[in-house]
This record gives structure tokens, C-alpha cells and sequence, in this order.
């Protein structure tokens, strides 16, 4: 709507896609972004294409569920965004990068930002995700309160300034 040229990449079979990302996967496509498919090395051309005259490029390849390293046309996608020399922006963490541990197994696209939701991760906080995430900004979608005080594996700290400053410190480096 601002006038943007989109493309949009999906690293799997359309019919693979589920639940809410199948949801707002028909939400890009009716509002015009022609999502186009990534599932060989030769798809992978358009990427590197699109990429090498990008202003950004948004990070949505995986989230914050992986669990080992990233494997085949997604690993390949990864690399593509990490040799591209343009900034990218991570959506909830950058893709390859554990959410839990911070650690990356396999390939990672650092970011320059990455967006998160409802509470920063563990692996936002400590090396080497908090290097890879870049600038943190921790946006608020309408997740309960109540819902993430249930969430179990806090990290708590000492720390000598009150009022979460530390915290406040971490997510504005």
C-alpha cells in the first residue's frame, strides 16, 4: 500500500502450509504479493535475484520452533540472506537461530533487527543470538498477560538498577 515493491518466497509446498501461517499466507496473496515457490536450487536463482536489489529483506524462513540445523533448500536459503549485503529484518528470531539456547547448529542469517512478540527469548539474550538478533523490538500482538506468566523456563538476574533496566538496557543495544 505505501508503494513498495514486494516479492515473496515460500521454502515449502503450498499444500504444507498450515493453521495460522496458511491463514496469513491467503491474506498476502489476496492482497496482491505473488508468493512464489522455493523448492530446488534453480528456484533458489530468484532468490539470489531479488535479493541483489533489495532495499531489506525479511527473515520469515523459520521460527522460533527448529530444532537442529537447518537442512536443504532452507539451509540454502539462509546462506543466500546471510552473502546478500543488504539489511535484514528477523521476525521473531533469525532463521537457523535457536530460540531457547542462542545458539546457531547450522546456517543463520544474522539480522540488523529482529521483531519478537509478547516476551524477548532466551536465545535473544545470550551469545551468540543476542549478536545475531541486532536491534531488538518487542512488539505487543494481543498475547494474555496470563498466558505468558504461564510460560515455564524464565531466565531471572541480579541486577543493580530496579524497574528492569537492565532488561530495557539488552533490548536497546
Amino acid at each position: 500500500r505505501l508503494g513498495a515493491r514486494v516479492r515473496a518466497f515460500l521454502f515449502s509446498e503450498r499444500s504444507a502450509v498450515q493453521g495460522d501461517a496458511a491463514h496469513h499466507l491467503g491474506l498476502t496473496e489476496s492482497s496482491g504479493v505473488p508468493i512464489e515457490p522455493v523448492l530446488s536450487s534453480t528456484d533458489l536463482q530468484d532468490v539470489h535475484d531479488a535479493l541483489s536489489g533489495c532495499d531489506l529483506a525479511v527473515d520469515g524462513l523459520l521460527g522460533t520452533g527448529i530444532s537442529g540445523a537447518a537442512r536443504g533448500i532452507v539451509a540454502e536459503g539462509i546462506l543466500a540472506l546471510e552473502s546478500a549485503g543488504w539489511p535484514v529484518l528477523a521476525i521473531d528470531v533469525p532463521s537457523g537461530l535457536n530460540a531457547d539456547t542462542g545458539m546457531a547448529e547450522g546456517p543463520c542469517a544474522a539480522a540488523g533487527r529482529t521483531v519478537t512478540f509478547a516476551q524477548p527469548k532466551r536465545g535473544h539474550l545470550f551469545y551468540p543470538g543476542r549478536f545475531l538478533c541486532g536491534q531488538l523490538h518487542l512488539v505487543d500482538i494481543g498475547i494474555p498477560a496470563d498466558a505468558v506468566d504461564a510460560e515455564e523456563g524464565r531466565v531471572w538476574w541480579n541486577a543493580a538498577c530496579g524497574g528492569g533496566g537492565l532488561l530495557r538496557r539488552l533490548l536497546d543495544q
